[in-house]
């Protein structure tokens, strides 16, 4: 993904409610399976970690990413954005 393709995902996140929460027990599988919902009606999402989780959250980020196969957008402060091209979702261009 190009900075300007990054740029402009991460102002479109800035509007977005919160989809996802990764509690105390980190990256679960419910999570993933609740991150890969998500993406089945948006291409954007925006993932609240709470202060409990004490893992790294870039490296979570990515992890996740892999494992929903999609892109890290931005991590900053306690949010992930996660991008992931849906084909079934209508595109305005």
């Amino acid at each position: 993904m190009q900075s300007k393709e990054r740029a402009k995902l991460r102002s479109e996140a800035q509007l977005l409610p919160i989809l996802v929460q990764i509690g105390k027990e980190g990256l679960t599988e419910k999570t993933v399976k609740s991150c890969l919902d998500a993406f089945n009606t948006h291409e954007l999402i925006k993932i609240n970690v709470l202060q409990t989780v004490a893992d790294d959250l870039k490296t979570l980020a990515q992890e996740l990413a892999t494992q929903t196969k999609s892109e890290v957008v931005e991590v900053k402060g306690r949010k992930i954005v996660l991008y992931k091209f849906n084909s079934k979702l209508k595109h305005e261009k």
